[in-house]
């Protein structure tokens, strides 16, 4: 899909959406954010751009220059006084772009709060060609009617009482969730060993889940960082209430009969053993080594994703966000077709967490897997060489109750099930 269809993109270089001499976001309480009368600078431009509520805006630097970089700030920085913004002054969370020279980098933020402005920081460059796309989503109206709401379950404290356990070794987690589930399905799950990680210790394993008359195919991955329990363990949780479905729920039905998943449960076997940290045995963040692939996880994952190239309708990617002031975070390809229902799924997110009261607004942020997305990330690896549409979920566990609780595990199933079930109902591969 053309990315002209999602956004119209504007060249934003009018008279009226200038200012000379404004700084860019500082970090510092003592940096000043507007000082249009500093003579040093007065040679500086940058473009203010009133943003609306509601509308999911992507800035695209085709031709990314050292000194061009972006920020969403609160306040009109045109109406201020000189000095009249600093950093203690502004709301600490917004998106803030810098990056390197022809990095050709892209961003996205949604606009949830009234009163927002983009301002584009271009250094006296005012000749560099910056696009905006925008997208009016209506963040405040719920745009899905086929909302799946997994039952709770245990918490992950490994308890009595408790689902499971995150200090489980990845043997662990396949012998207590997914061996069970392959022998309580066996017409349904088969399982698939793919080799060794890179210390030689632990094997690797993908499970594939495929229905007798299945229509498309979508693979599944998680646990590339090790310690993002909640995510691949809540993934774990959805699949067992996936394959144990009744009919009862549309969506997840249609999943269950009509869509083979090619599931790799934990990619870094080796940290989710030994360590539960991001890295593997080498110390390398899986997650940056698919341009090179120097890592046996990687080249397995890669052999694997390989045979289904030309079969998988999407790729996704489940992690854990362990930052704070992340509530959801989810990054796709913004001019890939399963763009719609990455927003549309996320437009329910933010209404749900509002009705359950855990943040108001929600920050989302949502990055658009750029149109050069590095292929060191499994996103873009598989984007750029593929074509496969894809998306990598995350949430912020921390944010809704203790650190694997019931609750987390409960959203963490909520969240990534409906994605995967979105994914599956958009039929991308069915459709063209």
């Amino acid at each position: 899909m053309d990315n002209n269809q999602l956004f119209t993109e504007h060249n934003v270089y009018r008279d009226d959406l200038y200012c000379r001499g404004i700084y860019p976001a500082a970090r510092s309480a003592k940096d000043v954010f507007v000082k249009r009368d500093d003579p040093a600078v007065s040679d500086l431009y940058s473009i203010v751009l009133p943003m609306r509520f509601g509308s999911v805006y992507v800035i695209r630097f085709p031709e990314k220059t050292a000194r061009l970089r972006a920020a969403v700030v609160q306040e009109d920085p045109r109406s201020l006084p000189v000095g009249g913004c600093t950093a203690d002054a502004r709301n600490d969370k917004f998106p803030y772009f810098e990056g390197k020279a022809d990095a050709h980098e892209d961003f996205m933020h949604i606009c949830n709060r009234e009163n927002e402005y983009l301002v584009l920081f271009t250094g006296g460059e005012e000749k560099t060609p910056v696009y905006i796309g925008e997208s009016h989503v209506l963040l405040w109206h719920d745009t899905d009617d086929d909302w799946y709401h997994p039952p709770m379950a245990g918490d992950l404290m490994g308890q009595e009482g408790s689902w499971g356990n995150w200090a489980w070794t990845s043997d662990e987690v396949f012998e207590n969730i997914y061996e069970p589930l392959r022998a309580a399905y066996p017409e349904y799950i088969t399982r698939q060993w793919i080799g060794k990680e890179q210390a030689g210790i632990y094997d690797m394993y993908a499970y594939i889940l495929q229905p007798a008359d299945y229509e498309q195919t979508l693979f599944i991955t998680g646990g590339l960082h090790a310690a993002e329990m909640d995510g691949y363990l809540g993934l774990a949780r959805f699949i067992e209430l996936l394959c144990s479905e009744d009919g009862s729920h549309a969506g997840l039905h249609y999943l269950r009969t009509k869509v083979k998943i090619v599931l790799i449960p934990i990619v870094n076997v080796w940290g989710a053993s030994v360590t539960h940290e991001r890295y593997n045995s080498t110390g390398m963040d899986l997650n940056r080594d698919y341009a090179e692939h120097t890592q046996a996880e990687t080249i397995n994952v890669l052999w694997l994703l390989h045979q289904y190239k030309n079969e998988a309708a999407a790729l996704i990617d489940c992690h854990t966000s362990n930052s704070t002031y992340l509530d959801l975070y989810y990054q796709f390809s913004i001019q890939a077709p399963n763009a719609p229902l990455c927003l549309k799924v996320t437009n329910h997110i933010y209404e749900d967490l509002k009705r359950r009261g855990y943040a108001n607004p929600p920050d989302i942020h949502m990055i658009p897997g750029a149109y050069n997305k590095s292929d060191m990330y499994l996103q873009g690896y598989t984007w750029n060489h593929m074509g496969i549409p894809t998306l990598v979920i995350e949430h912020e566990h921390l944010r809704y109750g203790p650190m694997h609780s019931a609750q987390n595990l409960q959203l963490a199933a909520e969240y990534y099930g409906n994605f995967i079930i979105q994914t599956a109902l958009a039929q991308l591969k069915l459709l063209g």
